[in-house]
């Protein structure tokens, strides 16, 4: 005879698969130093063994999630991020032993601007605020071992990953899903001005969150993921004009006029939005990476019952490192057997 008991038994067995199975996708937003709370989100929720199937980022986001989808603990991610060469790249020191290679000016202003009238009598200019050497250098170093590893497709990371990056001639996103991964993610976070832009594909990419500022599309495009957590640390951008406090605005106009619109209600209401609280730093706070950290990881664990009420599945931090290392070992040295160098110039008989 088919009992109640027996049909509970067997619905269980139907739905419980489909719960085990739940995929998760992190989705995290630009918003330059601020972008650095991401660390905490991944931390905690590692800690609490929620699942992380998916990392789709934008800007900052793609930094901090490009790092983890490489294979980097969040530990390693925060001990990066807290270190003093961190600060070094993100204000454009070079590395002393490149010293005798970059260029020094004695023109101090902040952000310099070059202006050109051409025969058309088109007026052009190039600039930046910030020298990219050392970060170029750092994101390559650390990443070129990851890219090979995977083939250089971002299926094949420890994590798959998506980086948006923004084409500002078409003025439509980019979405990197393979190649050098250290190019797709100093080119998500290319602030126009701030930063030289990477040519990948034969295309000029710029920062991600000029286009698509909070990916959280790309993510259920890509994935279909059955939860969506979004990390979101950019300023708010208004729904009406704030007549209030435009005057005070004003020294963030270019971060409204470069970045995207990041909403909030574009989580599905399966999901969680996680907004950490660092309304209070500036996007070029980098110095305050602690403090970033730790509220990313405070609003998380705020969030941690929500999270696990939507989210059944777990996978214990002793999995997930051996499934780190496995990844990691699979990483093998470089062995470089030609060097070739175009565009200098001789300018010492000693080299």
């Amino acid at each position: 005879m088919f009992t109640a008991r027996k049909f509970f038994v067997l619905v269980l067995m139907v739905v419980s698969p489909a719960v085990l199975a739940q995929k998760v996708a992190v989705v995290m937003s630009g918003g330059a130093a601020k972008g650095i709370a991401h660390i905490g989100v991944l931390k905690a929720l590692e800690e609490n063994e929620i699942p992380i199937n998916y990392i789709v980022g934008s800007s900052m986001g793609a930094i901090v999630g490009g790092c983890y989808a490489a294979g980097m603990s969040p530990g390693q991610i925060e001990e990066i991020f807290l270190s003093e060469d961190f600060q070094d790249w993100v204000n454009g020191k070079p590395d002393v032993e490149y010293n005798y290679y970059s260029n020094q000016h004695a023109q101090p202003s902040f952000l310099k601007v070059n202006l050109s009238l051409d025969s058309s009598r088109n007026i052009s200019f190039n600039g930046s605020l910030a020298n990219d050497l050392s970060l170029n250098f750092a994101l390559a170093e650390k990443l070129a071992q990851p890219t090979a590893n995977a083939q250089a497709d971002f299926d094949k990371l420890f994590v798959p990953l998506r980086v948006v990056a923004a084409d500002i001639f078409t003025q439509s996103q980019i979405i990197l899903d393979h190649g050098n991964l250290s190019d797709a993610l100093r080119a998500s976070q290319t602030v126009p001005f701030f930063y030289k832009p990477i040519k990948i594909d034969g295309k000029y990419l710029f920062d991600g969150g000029v286009y698509n500022n909070f990916p959280v599309d790309i993510a259920q495009k890509e994935f279909e993921p059955d939860v969506i957590i979004g990390s979101n640390v950019s300023s708010k951008v208004f729904d009406e004009y704030p007549y209030e406090d435009d005057e005070k605005l004003m020294s963030k106009m270019l971060l409204y006029l470069f970045l995207d619109k990041s909403d909030p209600k574009s989580i599905p209401e399966s999901g969680v939005y996680i907004s950490p609280a660092v309304s209070k730093y500036s996007n070029f706070d980098f110095a305050y990476a602690r403090a970033l950290i730790d509220s990313g990881y405070n609003q998380t664990m705020r969030q941690m019952e929500e999270i696990k009420a939507k989210i059944g599945t777990r996978i214990t931090c002793e999995s997930v490192a051996e499934s780190r290392n496995l990844f990691n070992n699979r990483n093998t040295a470089f062995l470089f057997d030609k060097i070739q160098f175009q565009g200098f110039k001789k300018t010492n008989n000693d080299i």
